[in-house]
């Protein structure tokens, strides 16, 4: 229980600090405003953002299933419990140094983030094991949505570190680093489709890939790429049904 309630405070916490970071707002600026102030070439346009609203309403999902009596025994859910309490703190962290301007050091929590998310999405076996439709629901479901933001996020993050240092790119423009991103963002898609049949991964890699070629049509190389991209992933998801369904 001690674990369970703890999942559920952390959660609150990086809940309570995001909503300070949009209605305060914190350090005066919002998300949005430190983003376009810098110009990278792989962050989507605003609307696209609005997948956190569905990523910590999947979070609160998973935070009170994992309350019921009925998943004392899940011993999946326990083994994973730390790690969603460090990645809530990590989250809640990212914000106050992203909002504070201390961009180089917010890769460092973007990148407990992610890890952690890589070890809960490891130990819960998604993709690999059947689950019942509440378990894939709410613990499933909004693990693979999280990740496949932070997945995007953590690149955005990177690039925009590296703007702020003025890294000088090994003498490549930024727009061929957005389309060689753009290209490992869709080999991760098809890996993960792949190894683990993550259709909820894949579709919101779609999801940030269209708000980037949008926020960059007037890059021809960038737009392409995006298109190209979704295509591919859009094919490979389609493939990847055809022969789960043959199995059945």
């Amino acid at each position: 229980m001690f674990k369970k309630i703890s999942v559920l405070i952390s959660l609150v916490v990086m809940l309570s600090v995001n909503a300070m970071a949009v209605l305060l707002p914190l350090n005066n600026k919002s998300t949005k405003e430190l983003s376009d102030a810098i110009p990278t070439y792989f962050v989507p346009q605003g609307y696209v953002f609005s997948i956190w609203s569905l990523i910590y309403l999947a979070l609160i999902g998973y935070a009170v299933y994992q309350l019921l009596p009925r998943t004392k025994d899940n011993l999946k859910l326990h083994s994973m419990a730390w790690l969603f309490v460090l990645n809530a703190l990590a989250n809640a962290g990212w914000i106050f140094l992203w909002h504070y301007e201390y961009v180089a050091t917010s890769v460092l929590l973007m990148l407990v983030i992610l890890g952690s998310l890589i070890g809960i999405y490891t130990l819960m076996g998604i993709g690999k094991e059947k689950v019942s439709k509440s378990e894939y629901w709410f613990t499933h479901f909004p693990f693979s949505l999280y990740l496949g933001w932070i997945s995007v996020a953590t690149i955005a993050n990177i690039a925009a570190a590296l703007h702020v240092h003025e890294w000088s790119g090994w003498g490549i423009a930024p727009q061929t680093w957005s389309v060689i991103m753009l290209v490992v963002a869709t080999a991760l898609t098809l890996t993960m489709l792949l190894r683990h049949r993550d259709y909820v991964f894949a579709g919101v890699i779609i999801w940030a890939v269209i708000g980037i070629g949008r926020n960059f049509s007037d890059e021809t190389a960038i737009l392409w790429t995006s298109l190209a991209s979704i295509v591919i992933i859009v094919i490979a998801i389609v493939l990847r049904l055809i022969k789960d369904l043959r199995k059945k």
